[in-house]
């Protein structure tokens, strides 16, 4: 897709990226803010496909990396945004053409789309995961054998870092490390490459899929319609009442108790990671399971799940690319390391 992205495009773009993020969100409400102000003062931000940019161009994946609860305490800020595009392309010898996410999920499309405006270039309708992970290795850049490092790193104080690792794992271990000694949240660069290198690694339509999703959930929130069904790629919906959370141990557990009597165990520990009723699973990892307030039409995070809120549980198909034996064995071990 192709377009201009404005400061009213920012709730739905948040709206939708909140449902890709698999319940692994914080509250966006600064991040919502901060993103309308740049734009309002930048100006609107192209949103192009691969085909529209050179092959030799330089493209830069940006996030921020660390906790959401801390980023949103911090603030956002444009400098350090700048500082790690900047420092890549001085690695790469050659100036950004465009930014792309690593994932348009959760407050990391809105740090793409505010870098984005606030350098004056492009954004790739794109990313790297598709969905939201919560490891900087799981990306279909490392399924096609392309390198995080040079990973550039800076902070709001003006602090900056630039790791050079041995393999992906690393880039996230020390990504980690630095995301502690820095105060629990920081910007990174990663991936960075030529459009002919990563546009067959990446995920295409990641954006205007965040778009649509926020714009759909936008338009039954007026229409008052309490019902996901209208989501035309949706590929099941179930409404109900959370009628018990389980948080002693991890992975943690939730009840939902549906309107056509049915019991639901929700699994999520920093996201939704499976949905079984009556025993027999619904979903599981790698599929998109969000739940969506009935109250609101807003998604919620894992960390709101309570007693007596009144959802609907959505699920959505991944990226094919997470459904393959590569793609399965890339994400579950790295999720199975940090279990243990």
């Amino acid at each position: 897709m192709s377009g201009w992205l404005r400061a009213q495009d920012v709730m739905p773009l948040r709206l939708g990226a909140d449902v890709l993020a698999s319940g692994g969100v914080g509250d966006s409400y600064i991040a919502v803010r901060w993103a309308k102000d740049v734009l309002a003062s930048s100006g609107p931000v192209r949103l192009v496909t691969w085909q529209e940019l050179p092959d030799d161009g330089l493209v830069v994946p940006v996030a921020i990396m660390g906790s959401p609860v801390v980023s949103e305490e911090m603030l956002y800020h444009q400098a350090p945004l700048e500082a790690v595009v900047r420092a890549m392309e001085d690695l790469k010898r050659s100036p950004a053409v465009a930014l792309i996410p690593i994932e348009a999920a959760g407050s990391n499309l809105l740090i793409a789309l505010a870098a984005a405006a606030s350098m004056g270039l492009p954004l790739v309708d794109g990313d790297g995961m598709g969905r939201a992970f919560p490891y900087l290795q799981i990306t279909s850049w490392s399924l096609h054998a392309l390198f995080a490092s040079p990973l550039t790193v800076a902070d709001d104080l003006g602090n900056q870092a630039i790791c050079l690792t041995v393999n992906d794992g690393w880039a996230e271990r020390m990504g980690r490390a630095l995301t502690i000694s820095m105060g629990g949240s920081i910007y990174i660069a990663a991936y960075a490459g030529t459009r002919s290198q990563l546009q067959a690694a990446s995920i295409d339509g990641t954006v205007s899929r965040a778009l649509a999703l926020g714009e759909s959930l936008m338009a039954l929130k007026e229409l008052r319609i309490s019902s996901y069904r209208h989501i035309s790629e949706q590929t099941a919906w179930m409404s109900g009442k959370v009628v018990e959370v389980l948080r002693e141990q991890e992975p943690f557990y939730a009840t939902i108790l549906t309107h056509q009597g049915t019991s639901l165990l929700v699994e999520f520990n920093d996201q939704f990671e499976s949905v079984l009723e009556q025993g027999k699973i619904v979903a599981q990892l790698p599929d998109i399971i969000t739940l969506i307030d009935q109250s609101t039409m807003e998604p919620i995070s894992c960390g709101q799940m309570r007693y007596g809120l009144r959802v609907h549980l959505i699920t959505l198909e991944a990226p094919a690319a997470w459904y393959t034996s590569r793609g399965k064995q890339l994400w579950q071990s790295a999720l199975d390391k940090e279990a243990h």
